[in-house]
């Protein structure tokens, strides 16, 4: 939550910096306005927005995840290394709200009490206020007063204003109601409640409630009632406040910038490329996102460690009644409190297994089923599908883990079968890298804290390493990450339907450096 918030700020800024440096002082004030508008809810959505082509790699159904290989000093993390290792292993505990969060929560109920109040401030002078509507516009006199200002499809004139004043004053207002302004003015409003600590939003209502005033003046005046226009605003600005959910026609702060604006003549077309300024700036963005790491909210590592211990198989007795399975309840907590993930079932003729998943790393051919207690899970396929895809498949194709028959191991394992088989494999693997590793690389980097580093390759029908992809935090980590990958012993290779088959692999390494 945390690194969304940064990114929705910091995306803002970077929006609002373009529109005051090239488009703030042109005439465009519908495009403007779509600006404004536009970019304030693009930039909630851009860190939830990936691009397929730049997108980081992911573990896929059929790709076996090795337990994570922690590297460097580990006294502190080695238990939970070993617990990584048992995929029945720790339960995982409640975790309490940060006071952040409750800072948060806390700020957003204050700024939607003022909301609330300032509403039925509102309600209470139309209720108590001479009024008449004027084709489908309510405008309501206010007694002994100098405010002119509107909300949604009520005018509000001071009955102090002179009459001969009331008129232009009157035609002003209608411009807001036609062009719906106070639905931007609530938009911003709802942002400030649900972000009351980002500037941006602050600097984005500013600049929307200017708009509309420009555009409003513009509407009005003409070039033979400009002068008796500027007299209006001097003389009655002054001195006079109104509701900040209304647009104001007697705004002291934004007098000069208005008589500016109405001295400046139309914006040359030529100036539209200004608006084309966006693209790259989103194209940007949207890089940022899609090259992130898989875990974007939070560098937590026991929170990793839960997301991967998090795996259970069921037996075929189990599924008439699955959420009677011991781990599902520990998976059921475990999505409470991190509701960006669901669970994963993933079919098999015996057996199968029950773990979570991210909702953006969910395989295209699984469907949503609902368990008993409501909650959403993703059947992945069944294993005589996936022997059907397999069957047609060409000699080189890859077998996923779920349905081979035996998967690669090291000759130190070939004695072994089943889970024991897969452990021991796992050990050897891990035990490899720890020796071969460069150790001392994160130092000649400089780097400090935790290094994740993501591996996949494959092992190919002659048992040889293929294929070694890396991602990581530095390019030297995913070099010596590909180096010690390709040094692996020769492995049994996978057999299926007693043929000999190309098997993919992950293994993710946690480089930690004290």
């Amino acid at each position: 939550m945390l690194h969304y918030i940064i990114q929705v700020v910091a995306f803002q800024v970077l929006f609002l910096v373009v529109y005051d440096l090239f488009l703030r002082r042109q005439t465009f004030f519908i495009w403007n306005r779509i600006y404004l508008l536009v970019t304030s809810c693009l930039s909630l959505a851009l860190p939830f927005i990936k691009i397929g082509f730049i997108s980081d790699f992911g573990s896929e159904i059929g790709v076996i995840t090795l337990p994570e290989v922690v590297l460097g000093s580990t006294e502190e993390l080695s238990p939970m290394s070993q617990a990584a290792m048992n995929v029945a292993g720790i339960s995982t505990e409640p975790a309490t709200t940060p006071v952040w969060q409750w800072v948060l929560l806390s700020g957003s109920i204050v700024f939607l009490v003022i909301l609330l109040i300032k509403g039925l401030q509102l309600a209470m002078i139309v209720s108590k206020s001479p009024k008449r509507w004027q084709n489908n516009i309510l405008v309501v006199r206010l007694l002994n007063s100098h405010q002119a200002y509107s909300f949604f499809n009520s005018i509000f004139l001071g009955s102090n204003i002179a009459k001969e004043d009331q008129e232009v004053i009157l035609e002003h207002e209608m411009v807001h109601v036609r062009h719906g302004h106070s639905l931007d003015i609530m938009w911003f409003q709802i942002l400030k409640i649900a972000m009351w600590f980002n500037p941006a939003v602050y600097w984005y209502h500013n600049r929307i409630v200017e708009l509309h005033e420009y555009t409003a003046d513009h509407k009005v005046i003409s070039s033979d009632q400009k002068q008796s226009y500027y007299e209006n605003l001097l003389k009655q600005a002054f001195g006079v406040q109104t509701l900040s959910l209304t647009n104001a026609f007697f705004s002291k702060s934004l007098l000069k910038k208005r008589l500016h604006m109405m001295q400046q003549g139309p914006t040359g077309r030529r100036n539209y490329w200004r608006y084309a300024l966006a693209i790259p700036l989103i194209m940007g963005m949207l890089t940022y996102v899609a090259c992130e790491k898989e875990v974007l909210e939070s560098n937590d590592f026991t929170q990793e460690i839960e997301v991967e211990q998090l795996s259970f198989i069921i037996d075929k007795d189990q599924f008439p009644k699955i959420s009677d399975h011991p781990g599902y309840l520990r998976i059921e907590k475990f999505i409470a409190q991190h509701p960006e993930y669901v669970i994963k079932l993933e079919l098999a003729q015996n057996e199968s297994k029950l773990s979570v998943i991210h909702k953006n790393n969910l395989p295209e051919d699984s469907f949503k089923i609902t368990t008993d207690d409501e909650l959403s899970m993703y059947l992945v396929t069944d294993k005589q599908t996936l022997i059907n895809k397999i069957q047609n498949y060409s000699n080189e194709a890859e077998v996923p883990y779920s349905v081979i028959d035996q998967a690669p191991t090291f000759e130190s394992c070939d004695g072994l079968v089943g889970d024991e088989r897969k452990k021991c494999t796992s050990m050897e693997v891990a035990k490899f890298v720890n020796q071969n590793f460069n150790t001392n690389l994160a130092l000649d980097l400089g780097l400090t804290g935790r290094q994740r580093i993501s591996v996949f390759f494959k092992i190919d029908k002659n048992g040889d390493v293929t294929d070694v992809g890396a991602r990581a935090p530095h390019e030297a980590l995913e070099e010596e990450a590909k180096r010690v990958i390709n040094a692996l012993p020769k492995f049994i290779p996978g057999v299926h339907h007693d043929e000999t088959v190309v098997v993919p692999y992950s293994l993710p390494i946690l480089f930690q450096v004290q």
